[in-house]
């Protein structure tokens, strides 16, 4: 009888199973990384705010953390880039945690004026008709000393309106009238709170539109809510010459 032949085991070559695998597992990791670092270079990191920041803070970098975004994003224009460093200043009317800084957020440290705003109360249909955004600009009209109309501020950002939480009667009590705040400095807030004293103002959007020059009607001098012209002040002084 004769023997059985043993069995010859099936020969892989030069490279043997395990020496593939790792090939294999090598050209894989390859692969992810270049894809990575493919997708680095297509994004750019800004700063997003990490805590809320009250309006008039200075800005610290631990009020803010670095997130990457798409470099074709288009709305990347208008943030802060870490790449340009860390940025300086004050906010200039708050910021919550979570939310892109904007090189609009931002005044000098020096600037006094930084955090100042003051809500205009309006009629309700002005509001709506207008189309108000937050960010907008606006002029406002109202009521000189004198009894002239005319602006009485311009080009001041609209910082906030109301929301869509109020409902039921409230709603419907203050249906007619409602408010909108803007930013301004200290003798806009004066000037806005004396118009609105004298009466009603309207509101002008102007977002995009070139800046007028606001100039107060000259030739008048208030003393308490009345008003003494030029002519008044010669009038007078020559009616004292003739008594004398």
């Amino acid at each position: 009888m004769q023997a059985r032949q043993g069995h010859t085991p099936r020969v892989l070559g030069r490279l043997g199973l395990p020496h593939a695998l790792m090939m294999i597992a090598g050209l894989a990791t390859f692969v992810l990384v270049a894809s990575v670092l493919q997708d680095r270079s297509e994004t750019e990191q800004v700063w997003v705010a990490n805590s809320d920041v009250a309006a008039g803070a200075a800005i610290k970098e631990s009020d803010l953390v670095a997130v990457e975004v798409a470099s074709d994003a288009p709305l990347l224009a208008p943030l802060l880039r870490v790449a340009d460093g860390v940025p300086v200043g004050r906010i200039r009317n708050g910021v919550v945690a979570g939310e892109p800084l904007l090189a609009s957020d931002l005044v000098s440290v020096a600037e006094s004026s930084a955090g100042r705003t003051f809500t205009i109360p309006i009629a309700t249909m002005v509001v709506e008709g207008l189309g108000l955004i937050r960010g907008d600009r606006v002029d406002v009209i109202g009521l000189f000393v004198s009894g002239g109309m005319g602006y009485v501020v311009a080009d001041v950002e609209v910082v906030r309106l109301p929301g869509a939480s109020n409902s039921g009667a409230f709603a419907a009590a203050g249906s007619r009238t409602t408010w909108v705040t803007v930013s301004i400095d200290d003798a806009e807030a004066l000037a806005l709170s004396s118009a609105i004293d004298r009466g009603e103002v309207q509101l002008v959007r102007s977002t995009g539109a070139v800046a007028i020059r606001i100039d107060e009607p000259a030739g008048d001098e208030a003393v308490g809510d009345e008003t003494v012209s030029e002519a008044d002040n010669e009038e007078a002084t020559s009616t004292a010459g003739a008594d004398s």
